[in-house]
């Protein structure tokens, strides 16, 4: 095997092969001991076909996956030896009139794909965030002892016409109209809405104003985290009228109880939900101590980026925006129309998540991380499992939709946002931003 390498650009390289025609017998040869054991050719017993006649009988299937292996055998051999990692998936182009192998011809093939840029990456015992201390409130206990209570929540209806209070469930319907236009995301029908104290989303303190059976239109600001960019930071109006108020009571939390929903005893029941508790506000606030990390992080890099990284987050971005706008209702001219309208959103948001993947790759590579075949595995059984579908059918699709190198890296740099939070050094703070100790 022979091959060169170009320049396309700062981060694209083209790489031109030519399997000289050994390469391509072999190929061949192997494929075809591989059909020889399984298949029945007539006038032989199973195995025991001449290779000649199978490759006469077979000849278009054998070549197309000798093909196959031989170009993909080729292309990592060649990553191996240049040490290569492609950022982009590999697309190929084959010289006129070669789609497939034949015995005793050259092959020759061309392929192309992106490599990262060069990353500035920072030392990682040298970097500090400040996050919030975990401390749980009883809202948080409340919240795991009632998902444990699950069916035996009792819900009663108040006919009394007055205004809800904290903890007390709506049935809501709400729309809101920026322009005389409905806004993405802001409606619902028999809308669920837990009222909760301090809870200062303009739906929450709407509702909280309203009386059985009440309508009303408010002028409110979009918040700038809006899902649906162009109405961020806007005036929108927001109707919201309340149907109907329900009190939740959790039954009383007894031994007999504990028991019946697989504890030891009360004290054990109790001592789950503390730890769920804290488990889950810990992990909440490394949630937000990663994002702001990242942000600290990425906002400053000067990075060239890969065109086709940016292009797979912005059709990445715009999907999920899509399959939100169909759950919302909306059919597919409003789609069409708000989907166009994203397009310069969509692309912000590609050249932030490009440059968050690119550095978190950079820094996987740099710390030598890598993905086991057990934990690529794991995730895709978990998949399976999730959606309902046999892992082997999953990833045999992954396969040959070529997702099994995206899932690669995106657990990549999942372990790697892992390593760069664990490395950090953290400075807990209270709620008023005092510092209260360092962890490291």
């Amino acid at each position: 095997m022979q091959y060169t390498i170009e320049e396309i650009t700062s981060l694209e390289r083209k790489i031109l092969v030519q399997l000289n025609k050994d390469d391509v017998n072999k190929a061949l040869d192997e494929v075809i001991s591989e059909f020889a054991k399984n298949i029945e050719v007539k006038g032989f017993k199973k195995g025991k076909a001449p290779h000649d006649r199978i490759e006469t009988e077979y000849s278009e299937k054998i070549q197309k996956e000798a093909t196959d292996k031989a170009v993909d055998d080729a292309v990592q051999k060649i990553f191996q030896e240049t040490k290569i990692n492609p950022l982009s998936q590999v697309r190929f182009d084959y010289q006129e009139g070669e789609q497939t192998l034949i015995r005793n011809n050259s092959f020759k093939f061309t392929f192309y794909f992106e490599i990262l840029p060069n990353v500035p990456l920072p030392e990682l015992d040298k970097l500090t965030i400040k996050v919030f201390e975990p401390n749980i409130t009883p809202k948080d206990v409340y919240n795991v002892t009632r998902r444990f209570c699950k069916g035996k929540i009792q819900l009663t209806e108040i006919k009394e016409l007055r205004t809800p209070q904290a903890s007390e469930i709506c049935i809501i319907d709400f729309e809101s109209l920026y322009q005389n236009k409905p806004v993405p995301g802001m409606q619902g029908k028999n809308y669920y809405l837990k009222l909760e104290e301090g809870n200062n989303t303009e739906l929450n303190k709407i509702t909280f104003q309203l009386k059985n059976g009440e309508e009303k239109i408010s002028q409110i600001v979009v918040p700038q985290d809006y899902s649906y960019p162009l109405v961020r930071g806007k005036e929108v109006s927001l109707k919201v009228k309340l149907k109907q108020i329900y009190k939740e009571t959790l039954p009383e939390m007894t031994e007999e109880l504990a028991i019946s929903l697989g504890f030891k005893n009360l004290k054990d029941f109790e001592r789950t939900v503390l730890s769920q508790a804290m488990n889950i506000h810990a992990q909440k606030v490394k949630l937000e101590g990663q994002q702001k990390l990242l942000n600290e992080l990425i906002e400053p890099l000067k990075i060239e980026l890969p065109i086709s990284l940016l292009a797979f987050y912005k059709s990445e971005y715009l999907q999920e925006v899509k399959e939100r706008l169909k759950i919302c209702g909306h059919n597919s001219n409003e789609i069409s129309v708000i989907l166009k309208d994203l397009s310069q959103f969509a692309e912000e948001e590609a050249i932030k998540n490009t440059k968050i993947h690119i550095f978190l790759l950079s820094l996987a590579i740099r710390e030598n991380l890598s993905i086991s075949e057990d934990e690529l595995n794991k995730h895709i059984n978990q998949l399976a499992i999730k959606n309902k579908q046999s892992p082997d059918e999953l990833y045999k699709f992954m396969q040959e939709n070529n997702i099994i190198q995206k899932i690669e890296d995106r657990l990549l740099t999942d372990k790697a946002m892992e390593l760069l939070y664990n490395k950090t050094k953290k400075i807990m703070i209270d709620k008023d931003g005092k510092d209260i100790r360092v962890d490291k």
